[in-house]
Order: structure tokens, then C-alpha cells, then sequence
């Protein structure tokens, strides 16, 4: 990467990082995660740089980065979402129901006690892995694979008593949702 190259990124984020954020904010609505995404923002711009043409518009290359990166959280977010539901719901339970019930997976977890609701959140939603959980809350990697496994079972227990499913002969949610919140409408 050229002198000029870092010199032209680092005084366009200056002028434009603010409006960047609040273009990210606008479209997830949650403020940390927007500022997580303005750094990987600018870490992608400062890495590919390169591949900016000579005549291009830089502030709209920033924001078609700013774009994908918005697209990728919104990616990794379902994807996180589906994997919950395969850890927690039987196989016979109808895809379509668990998407029904995601509109309860974010306000079920955050019911849960903090200690589970943190993890769950990291675990669950961000995709980290138990080992970086624990660097990252500095406990114990059997802290977290046991407080992973008992806010599974929490959030099991509120989709039995909110969506009226039931806990098969494997430990996994099963049967037609009829949840009771308001938002859901199954």
C-alpha cells in the first residue's frame, strides 16, 4: 500500500467515518454492533485499498464496504440463529415453525440471567467459540461449556412455557408453536 493510498483513506474516514456510522446505525439499530462494524469497515478499507481504481470515487467505495459489511452481519446473524434452533429444536420440528419462533429467540435470551445471557449472546448469536468466550470473560473453559449448556436448557424452558412446545425423548424442542407473545402471531 502506498504512502498516498493511506494518506487519502485516513482523511476521507476522518471526514466521513460519522456519517459512516450513522449509516450503519440506521439500518441495524444497535449501536455497539454498528461500531464494530464502522472497524472492520475501516480495516477492510486500509487492506484493499489497492483494489480501488485511480478514477473512482472514494467516499462511495467506503460506502459500497460499508454496505457489504452491513449485508455480512446480517449474514452471520441468521446463520447464528439457525444453528441455535438445530441445537435446541428436534429435527421433526418444522422449519418453518422455528422461523416463526425467532421472532422469541433474541427476547428469550435477553430474559435469561446475565451470566447466561452473555454467553449465550457470544456463543450463540456472534458465533464465537467456548475457548474465546473464556479468554474473553477470563473464566475457565468448563465455566463457560456449563454456563452454555444451562442457558440452552433456560431458553428451552421459555419456549415450552411462551411458544407451547414441548421437550422431546432427546431433550430437544418439538411440536407446533403457540406462542403467547403478542409480536409472534403463529
Amino acid at each position: 500500500m502506498t504512502q498516498k493510498n493511506n494518506h487519502t483513506i485516513a482523511r476521507s474516514w476522518d471526514e466521513f467515518s460519522e456519517q459512516l456510522l450513522g449509516f450503519i446505525i440506521s439500518r441495524i439499530h444497535h449501536k455497539e454492533d454498528a461500531e464494530d462494524i464502522l472497524q472492520e469497515v475501516y480495516l477492510k478499507s486500509i487492506n484493499n485499498i489497492d483494489k480501488l481504481q485511480e478514477d473512482s470515487n472514494l467516499n462511495a467505495w467506503l460506502y459500497t464496504v460499508t454496505r457489504n459489511a452491513i449485508n455480512d452481519y446480517f449474514r452471520n446473524k441468521q446463520k447464528n440463529k439457525e444453528t441455535i434452533t438445530q441445537d435446541i429444536f428436534t429435527e421433526d420440528t418444522d422449519a418453518l415453525n422455528i422461523k416463526d419462533s425467532f421472532c422469541c429467540l433474541e427476547p428469550h435470551i435477553n430474559e435469561l440471567p446475565g451470566k447466561y445471557k452473555e454467553v449465550i449472546l457470544l456463543s450463540e448469536i456472534e458465533g464465537l467459540k467456548h475457548q474465546e468466550i473464556a479468554d474473553k470473560l477470563k473464566l475457565s473453559l468448563s465455566a463457560i461449556k456449563s454456563r452454555v449448556v444451562r442457558g440452552r436448557e433456560m431458553l428451552k424452558e421459555k419456549f415450552v412455557t411462551c411458544c407451547k412446545y414441548r421437550i422431546d425423548e432427546n431433550g430437544k424442542l418439538a411440536g407446533e408453536p403457540d406462542c403467547q407473545r403478542p409480536e409472534c402471531n403463529h
